[in-house]
């Protein structure tokens, strides 16, 4: 018997079985903007426990569908992407109130293309002045372990240049988060928790570059690896803020000194 992807339709030894316990309105939203209206091949097994997507306590089925390697890590990192930035939005509005900020590239989900989204990038976050001006951006980003446990921190190369195009573009201050998400299990569910967040700027990062590395997985896609010590405690931004540090930032950029976020050999 022959399978295909649900998401990009590809079939190949890759495929898997992949199984998520949601509430009936992320399924929908799953089925109608993910899986070009694939329904699951299974559904049933409700429980009460936590969705999977939106991680409401609520009832839940077990729906599976059948997924390729790469499409089964995007879907799976939805949740993932919603809660991080929703996470970081919070602690910014509650700890600096004096900046407007708001979500400009929220996580969506997507249906394959191979031509990718043609959107033009923006950043995850944008903060604005009592004058509506745009003072700083930044771009959230999610992994399971705390930058102290890290040997190097991650950008896909793909990622660093859409950082750069909206650097270019806009020429103000630019920071990234590192959010650290781990998964709770709730048996037979589980939800994702935010536990702490790291600070750093792309000057700062930009400094730390140490390689570029194939990644085994993820379809042989390229990654810069970084130092992690360039990252600071969330608590410290505030102390960033407060002093404007995103003022230098933005002077440095509009100087034309736009940092080169990796170097290939």
């Amino acid at each position: 018997m022959s399978y295909k992807c649900a998401r990009c339709e590809t079939s190949g030894k890759s495929l898997t079985l992949d199984s998520f316990f949601l509430c009936d309105n992320c399924a929908t939203m799953l089925i109608t903007k993910a899986f070009n209206n694939k329904r699951p091949v299974f559904e049933g097994c409700q429980v009460e426990g936590y969705c999977y997507l939106c991680g409401n306590i609520t009832d839940v089925k077990l729906r599976q569908w059948i997924l390729c390697e790469n499409c089964s890590r995007v879907v799976h990192s939805y949740p993932i992407g919603i809660l991080a930035q929703r996470h970081v939005l919070e602690w910014l509005r509650s700890r600096i109130p004096w900046i407007k900020f708001d979500l400009t590239d929220p996580v969506i989900l997507m249906p394959y293309s191979k031509e990718g989204t043609g959107k033009e990038p923006q950043p995850d976050i944008t903060g604005y002045d009592d004058r509506g001006n745009k003072v700083l951006m930044i771009e959230v980003k999610t992994g399971r372990s705390s930058i102290s446990d890290m040997r190097s921190f991650q950008l896909d190369l793909s990622d660093c240049d859409d950082i750069l195009k909206y650097v270019e573009r806009e020429r103000i201050a630019t920071y990234i988060f590192h959010v650290q998400v781990v998964e709770v299990y709730a048996p037979p569910t589980s939800y994702f928790r935010c536990v702490e967040i790291w600070w750093t700027d792309i000057f700062e990062l930009s400094k730390r570059f140490k390689r570029i590395v194939t990644r085994r997985i993820d379809r042989g896609k390229k990654a810069a690896y970084y130092d992690p010590r360039c990252f600071k405690p969330a608590d410290s931004f505030i102390e960033e803020v407060k002093r404007r540090g995103y003022e230098d930032l933005t002077k440095r950029l509009r100087e034309g000194n736009i940092p080169v976020l990796y170097r290939e050999s």
